[in-house]
């Protein structure tokens, strides 16, 4: 039992997740954790061992319209089967990165579960771009884990130091973090932050940021192949094609992730204030409880700008975020609302039917 216990907790497992999966009705299961998918087959690992699994039907009729397919990083309930396993349950999230699905169509796409940090690398090459490092905070914030950003490649840039003082004043809720995974330079200060058994990371970014050039460093081996970058665009060759979660000597995991070309947020609408906590305080003392902070009186955001306290930079940013988290929500709403309907007309087509057939039997 001692053995079991120390496995699991090595997995990130604590007694909220114990409760949740007897809650879930899974006790007479194996609990697991997702290390990799490929398509249909998940790599899980458990007290058991490290072995292949598929999700049951009974998975997919009871837990696919909430949570999709299993992720990176979720606790699932397993029922061993010879060699492999069987996914028959999944264990409600901690925490859970999402973003809309790329592309024109709105649809949420899970990145990976259960994580406490996320590790943001940017790059100060061309690569670096302070919106985008907002976008990628903001989703962290909603996803409930705990953004950090590194500031990779500070031997390609003479003014590091600057844009961390800007981005510090800018975002001052955030921990920045210079480094340069080639000289390693600041490293030590991740592998610090990593030195938390149980605790699970995740490192996300643009393509050619240097992500898994850090993993290897934590990992203390070349457990990622690391690709050159393009010296036109500083863009780098995917070397990153499928999320993966590993261990590391610390006694934490961390996820790698293939590089996104592009973050469309997938966040509510409510949860976007409390990733501009200093906006959000300036709009406790606008004139209206409504206000859009662009152009009413007495609005104490748009005060803040003209009054030079808060970033005009920051408040463009937020604007432009909030246009597109809204849209996104009302998109979101309607399909809600669409879906609803359509099951609706069916279940009532369906009790037509049931009460024709009782009908009929009654003659």
């Amino acid at each position: 039992m001692d053995k079991q216990k120390d496995i699991l907790e090595r997995l990130g497992w604590n007694p909220i997740h114990a409760f949740n999966f007897e809650e879930e009705g899974l006790s007479d299961l194996f609990p697991a954790r997702i290390l990799s998918r490929d398509r249909d087959i998940y790599t899980i690992i458990g007290e058991f061992g490290s072995r292949q699994a598929e999700v049951s039907g009974h998975f997919l009729h009871k837990y696919a319209d909430d949570y999709g397919m299993p992720v990176i990083g979720d606790f699932v309930g397993v029922r061993l089967d010879d060699d492999n396993g069987v996914i028959e349950g999944i264990v409600p999230r901690k925490t859970q990165f999402s973003r809309n699905i790329a592309g024109k169509r709105f649809k949420e796409q899970v990145i990976a579960a259960n994580i406490d940090v996320v590790f943001i690398v940017s790059g100060l090459d061309d690569n670096y771009n302070a919106n985008r490092i907002e976008r990628y905070i903001t989703a962290t914030f909603d996803s409930g884990a705990k953004p950090v950003v590194l500031l990779n490649k500070t031997d390609k840039n003479p003014d590091s130091e600057k844009i961390l003082e800007d981005l510090k004043e800018r975002i001052p809720e955030v921990d920045f973090h210079l480094i340069s995974a080639l000289t390693g330079s600041g490293m030590d200060i991740i592998k610090t932050v990593t030195n938390q058994k149980g605790l699970t990371f995740a490192v996300i970014g643009s393509s050619g940021v240097g992500k898994s050039t850090i993993i290897n460093y934590l990992a203390e081996e070349e457990v990622f192949l690391t690709g050159e970058i393009r010296d036109g665009d500083s863009k780098g060759r995917h070397t990153t094609t499928k999320r993966e979660m590993i261990f590391l000597p610390s006694g934490s995991m961390i996820i790698d992730t293939p590089g996104m070309r592009e973050l469309q947020l997938w966040i509510s609408s409510e949860n976007l204030m409390s990733s501009f906590p200093d906006i959000e305080e300036f709009a406790k003392n606008c004139k209206f409880s409504d206000c859009t902070h662009i152009n009413e009186p007495g609005c104490k955001v748009v005060e803040a700008v003209e009054n030079g306290i808060l970033d005009p930079d920051r408040y463009d940013n937020f604007i432009k975020i909030r246009e597109e988290v809204n849209k996104t929500n009302t998109v979101r709403n309607y399909k809600f609302k669409s879906e609803k309907k359509s099951r609706d007309k069916k279940l009532a087509k369906e009790i037509r039917k049931f009460k024709k057939f009782k009908k009929d039997l009654r003659g």
